[in-house]
C-alpha cells in the first residue's frame, strides 16, 4: 500500500501510515524508513524525515538517504527550489 501511495504522489497519505506501519513493526524495515522520510519530505516535514533518514545503515538505501539530505539542505536554504 505504501508502494501505491507513492507511486500516485499521496506524500500525505504515505506518511500518515507511520502510525499503522509502526503498530505491526514495519517500520523496522530500512527500505519503509526510507519511504517515509521521502514521504514527510515531499509533504515539507524536514525534521521528521531526517528522524527516519538517521536510522538507515543499510549501505544501498544509506546513499540514497545522503543524497536526500544534500537536497533537504538544499531546499531549507533555498526555500523557492523545492515549492
Amino acid at each position: 500500500r505504501m508502494a501505491l501511495m507513492l507511486q500516485l504522489e499521496n506524500f500525505e497519505q504515505a506518511a500518515g501510515m507511520e502510525t499503522s506501519l509502526k503498530r505491526i513493526h514495519l517500520d523496522d524495515d530500512e527500505n519503509i524508513k526510507y519511504a517515509l522520510a521521502y514521504s514527510f519530505f515531499k509533504i515539507g516535514n524536514y525534521s521528521k524525515a531526517n528522524d527516519y533518514l538517521s536510522q538507515i545503515t543499510d549501505t544501498e538505501i544509506f546513499k540514497k538517504a545522503s543524497e536526500l539530505r544534500k537536497i533537504m539542505n538544499q531546499c531549507e536554504s533555498e526555500i523557492w527550489l523545492c515549492q
